[in-house]
């Protein structure tokens, strides 16, 4: 019966990003719009997509009404020994 070792990766230090596409890779298909690498967007280099604080602000704040909700309608349901 083989056994198999499980290697378990250290979070102390960052994990190492792949390197750019080169610029061969980019001149590969010239006439091609989409990147060589779907996954790296060499335009902008952000891991996140591009949002307004404004839209940020109100997630937030939508978040934090549902939770205030959340937790009155416990309180009430608990006072009122309805649950």
């Amino acid at each position: 019966m083989a056994v198999q070792v499980a290697r378990v990766r250290s979070y102390a230090t960052a994990p190492s990003r792949p390197p750019p596409p080169s610029s061969a890779a980019s001149t590969a298909h010239p006439g091609s719009a989409a990147p060589a690498n779907p996954a790296h967007n060499s335009s902008s280099g952000k891991a996140f997509p591009d949002a307004s604080p404004r839209a940020v602000a109100y997630w937030l704040l939508g978040s934090a009404a549902s939770v205030f909700g959340i937790v009155v309608f416990g309180g009430l349901t608990r006072l009122t020994e309805s649950g």
